[in-house]
């Protein structure tokens, strides 16, 4: 059976887990956890620098293995759909999406960037905060690549992009699972929206625990986590003309 291949932008502390919890409820959907493959379709292309390779510099033969690195590692996976999640839009795994004709759709799960980082710093209760948000906002931090990937697929395939906001997720979810449906193109399933089962890899981490018998939004202010300064900061991180829209 050929899979078909979809791609989640997956911006930590805005619901992912919770939309694994939902969509893997249909067999013929799998939404992985944060994935390896974008890390080892990297390394692997890497190699066309090495010596070894320029020795023949066969292109054919190493796309073609190139290529089936996406196949074999979910070949023993019986879903007909795969909702990747990873860093899929920075400038290199999209751009290699496209040389090995895999750029199909893209979802973005969003919240405004102070939510995100007051939720960050709630849950990891770092020692020095404000180092702690510079960090994962950095173009190779967990926050700020996802986000580097969000605003390059805006600018690069806008139409191919579904933007899913948390809120939206938390407070009409049965419409937001339609409309990821909907972008996707694929055929309707029933789901539940209580009684919900965990994730697999909450038993790696704390972050990745989400409350089973409803789905809600948890609220509080960011300033009750992280300070002014910090929220201006980041604020319009989302915005093209942001320093942190990075190219």
């Amino acid at each position: 059976m050929k899979k078909k291949y979809f791609y989640l932008i997956g911006i930590p502390r805005c619901g992912n887990t919770i939309l694994s919890s939902v969509l893997n409820q249909n067999p013929d959907i799998y939404q992985t956890p944060n994935s390896v493959v974008p890390e080892m379709l990297f390394k692997l292309y890497n190699c066309k620098y090495d010596p070894l390779f320029k020795e023949q510099a066969d292109h054919k033969s190493f796309d073609l293995a190139l290529g089936s690195v996406m196949d074999g590692y979910y070949s023993n996976n019986k879903a007909k759909y795969i909702l990747e999640r990873g860093p899929w839009g920075t400038p290199f795994n999209y751009e290699l999406l496209k040389e090995l004709k895999r750029d199909t759709k893209f979802i973005a799960l969003i919240r405004p960037i102070p939510e995100i980082l007051a939720s960050y710093v709630r849950v990891q209760k770092p020692d020095d905060v404000e180092s702690f948000c510079d960090m994962i906002m950095q173009e190779d931090g967990a926050v700020g690549k996802a986000l580097w990937s969000i605003n390059y697929l805006k600018s690069k395939a806008p139409k191919k992009l579904l933007l899913v906001n948390y809120k939206d997720l938390c407070t009409k979810t049965e419409k937001t699972i339609k409309s990821i449906y909907k972008h996707l193109d694929i055929p309707m399933f029933k789901h539940r929206y209580t009684k919900l089962d965990q994730a697999k890899e909450a038993v790696y981490s704390e972050q990745m625990t989400i409350r089973t018998d409803k789905i809600c939004q948890n609220t509080y202010k960011p300033e009750q986590y992280i300070s002014k300064k910090i929220i201006k900061k980041y604020k319009d991180a989302f915005s093209p003309k942001s320093v942190f829209f990075y190219r």
